[in-house]
């Protein structure tokens, strides 16, 4: 359910007119409560000998921050923004130099514009001698053992080189991650998806370029057909699976690869003309095993065990076919909220673009097989290599389940993520380095992904990259404290009846309502929670854009670069 994307998007701001508390040194294990707001920023300061690590958790309690690190020669070495409101922000360095560290708090530019936050020093400690052993810091910083966590390895020439779970996969019957406990690896599926189809393609049982409609003849006929090369290459033009949520479906509600196929039908017009353009859809790869399941006479769940997994010996490993489906070494998935956790079931049992369950020590069989080439043919290993849809300048490329890129440095990566309720993956590879990361968790943390990338950094440099030099160009925050004032005000300007009313969309078989108040314009019905509707230019709402007819009278809003309308119902 989750679009390839960076996980998390950061805006920083700095001021230099912010009011400074005076600064404080941390010490471990003391946790210091303070308030933040656009006005007023916290210093803190962390005294370390040379080859050191800290550890610091901020809980954003009722306002988000986002924390700058600094060694002893105010250089910016770190700037730590991961998370949402109610999680923690863990800052985490090593140190080159003995010396004062500065951490710097800041407001985030969102509202709420203030309120109250916690900060600790976690640890400090000698650094690693080794790369794992840094690795192993880095994570023990992160994750403790009494909430959810992570299971992860790193391979190298086909063996483990580093491996580490920690945090629980069972909160209420304290059952602990394992290497055998069993994840739901979202989106990362597609990788499963893109191999069967392309054993399909070399059996002669399917074409790059033949017509979908040729095996779901249910399907509309848009002028321009669809192939099973634009399914892989996400070139369709059909929509997302993920529209469902604007209907109140999450993925807590029951979702299977039916009711996606159903869904992709419904659809009396696409994005754009297949080929045009990329457009990550997950009802791609729901179709794709559709496809399958209808070519091989076989449901995708049990072809799959048969020809895939266990072959590989992954016998921890399956398509979720049934949204209540019952397994043994179950991950749970958890958000964290004021009280603690609450459990979030996963009920997306849509197979093809997500629902593949399955553990560390199989994921570990899977990235070995790839590069052993055990269910690989000839034939196979030239459609992976398949030129796919090219994106961001010729840089990278999707294709088969897989985004393929060249790093500045040359180096190829392959790589997917995945993000389901409180699931994260990701299955990150270098073929010339001979080098792979797997990293599953189960806290519903962003952070997951920046994380990663850190873990990565260590094992193929030794060190952790510097994004950052310095905060040239930063807006200031009380700049952006008075815009957000500002945008409210003219919000109160704003004739909103004339948009209040109930729309209905056939294609998403949803009924919406929209209402005013507080001079704002909500969007609600009765599985949505009230989404308010911040204004973003004449009759553009959030994400919303409203239509007039020749009259001028609004008669329906539209999706926007979604092109689904919803009709106004007088």
């Amino acid at each position: 359910m989750n679009y390839l994307k960076p996980a998390v998007w950061i805006t920083l701001v700095l001021s230099s007119t912010l009011s400074f508390s005076q600064p404080q040194f941390l010490t471990p294990g003391k946790t210091i409560n303070s308030t933040i707001s656009p006005y007023k920023s916290d210093t803190f300061y962390v005294k370390m000998l040379s080859k050191q690590f800290a550890s610091i958790s901020i809980t954003e309690k009722e306002v988000r921050i986002h924390a700058l690190v600094f060694n002893p020669q105010d250089s910016l070495i770190a700037i730590v923004d991961e998370n949402q409101m109610g999680d923690k922000e863990v800052v985490s360095f090593f140190s080159e130099k003995s010396g004062n560290y500065k951490i710097i708090v800041n407001w985030n530019f969102t509202k709420p514009d203030s309120g109250h936050y916690t900060i600790v020093l976690d640890k400090l400690e000698a650094e690693g001698k080794t790369v794992a052993q840094k690795a192993q810091q880095w994570m023990d910083g992160w994750y403790t053992q009494n909430a959810p966590g992570v299971a992860m390895a790193v391979l190298q020439n086909g063996k483990v080189i580093f491996k580490n779970t920690k945090g629980l996969a069972n909160i209420e019957e304290n059952v602990p991650i394992k290497n055998t406990s069993i994840f739901e690896i979202a989106s990362c599926s597609k990788q499963f998806t893109g191999l069967a189809i392309a054993i399909l393609i070399d059996r002669g049982m399917l074409a790059l370029e033949d017509d979908i409609r040729k095996y779901i003849p249910e399907m509309s006929d848009y002028g321009s057909p669809i192939t099973i090369a634009n399914l892989l290459n996400h070139t369709s033009g059909i929509r997302n699976t993920d529209l469902l949520e604007f209907t109140g479906f999450t993925p807590e509600d029951p979702i299977t690869l039916e009711s996606c196929v159903k869904f992709a039908c419904r659809q009396k017009s696409l994005k754009f003309k297949p080929g045009d353009r990329f457009d990550y859809s997950n009802t791609n790869y729901n179709l794709l095993a559709e496809i399958a399941s209808r070519v091989t006479g076989q449901p995708f769940e049990i072809w799959t065990w048969e020809n895939l997994f266990k072959p590989l010996g992954m016998t921890s490993t399956f398509f979720k076919s049934d949204p209540g489906q019952v397994y043994v070494n179950k991950v749970n998935s958890y958000q964290s909220i004021k009280s603690g956790y609450r459990m979030r079931p996963n009920n997306w049992a849509a197979m093809g673009g997500s629902a593949v369950n399955t553990s560390l020590d199989d994921l570990i069989k899977w990235v070995n097989s790839i590069d052993s080439k055990q269910l690989i043919t000839p034939g196979v290993e030239r459609l992976l290599s398949h030129t796919g849809m090219v994106r961001y300048g010729g840089k990278a490329r999707y294709t088969f389940g897989n985004e393929y890129k060249t790093l500045q440095d040359g180096t190829r990566e392959i790589n997917h993520l995945g993000l389901v309720i409180g699931y994260r993956t990701a299955i990150i590879r270098y073929p010339d380095l001979k080098l792979s990361f797997i990293y599953m968790s189960n806290d519903n943390n962003d952070a997951t992904y920046p994380r990663l990338n850190k873990i990565i950094d260590l094992f193929r440099t030794g060190a952790v990259r510097s994004t950052f030099q310095n905060l040239e160009g930063f807006p200031n925050a009380r700049e952006e404290s008075d815009k957000l004032a500002l945008e409210e005000k003219f919000e109160e300007t704003i004739d909103l009846s004339p948009y209040i009313g109930s729309y209905a969309s056939v294609e998403l078989e949803c009924l919406w309502q929209i209402k005013s108040e507080n001079h704002r314009l909500i969007l609600f019905n009765q599985k949505i929670e009230e989404i308010k509707l911040k204004n973003a230019g004449a009759d553009k709402f959030g994400f919303i854009e409203f239509l007039r007819d020749d009259s001028g009278k609004v008669c329906k809003l539209r999706l926007s670069g979604e092109g689904i309308d919803f009709i106004k119902i007088e």
